[in-house]
């Protein structure tokens, strides 16, 4: 009743407080729990709620160094999508230690988050691009066969700038968000590695995200 620590630690045990991870920058508490989840594509990472909160110390996987959060939201990578520019995040297991300060001096909470991450381009054998797919540096591709490359999820996005071996290739406004834009081959790419960057925008965000990928 008076935001104790019987009462925080109840609610944290039905989720209420937590780290949360976001698909697109619209930071409200309305997205799931990190803990547990296997994520793709960028994440915007945040503790909720914000309510009482002075700062919250973020470490990364174990990392004696941290970050420090002050004022709400209270990001982890302070507005950036966290999975890909904070800590040099990759595709892999993830730890995040929350040490969570409150206004009116009650002990410090600190929550322990576990969550995975893969990477947002997803291979396809068929025109089912629901993000059940690999991802396309994930997977034995068979030379010849269709294809279908497609950005996961598609959550908040506008639009995607898709450049192919640093040159231009083309823009995809709806979803699904595609490198081919539904023609099922791989646009006649040369046998051999590639290099696919994302440019991609958010709806409601000025600045876009930028992803690069290896297929």
């Amino acid at each position: 009743k008076h935001g104790g620590t019987k009462t925080l630690t109840s609610a944290f045990e039905v989720g209420k407080h937590s780290l949360r991870c976001s698909s697109d920058p619209v930071v409200d508490g309305k997205d799931p729990a990190c803990e547990g989840l296997a994520t793709s594509g960028p994440q915007w990472v945040y503790w909720w709620p914000e309510t009482a909160v002075r700062s919250v110390d973020f470490y990364h996987n174990s990392s004696q160094t941290k970050r420090s959060e002050y004022m709400a939201p209270f990001e982890l990578a302070g507005g950036e999508p966290a999975i890909l520019t904070y800590y040099g995040w990759g595709a892999d297991d993830q730890f995040v230690r929350s040490v969570v300060r409150f206004r009116d001096g009650r002990k410090p909470l600190t929550v322990d988050t576990r969550f995975s991450t893969s990477y947002p381009l997803r291979c396809s054998s068929d025109p089912v691009l629901d993000g059940s797919d690999d991802a396309c540096m994930d997977v034995n591709r068979m030379v010849g066969m269709p294809e279908w490359l497609y950005w996961w999820p598609p959550t908040g996005i506008a639009s995607i700038d898709f450049y192919v071996d640093d040159v231009f290739y083309r823009t995809e406004r709806l979803a699904p968000f595609e490198l081919d834009d539904g023609a099922g081959t791989r646009l006649g790419l040369a046998p051999g590695p590639h290099i696919i960057r994302m440019v991609v925008t958010y709806k409601g965000r000025d600045e876009p995200v930028t992803v690069e990928q290896s297929v």
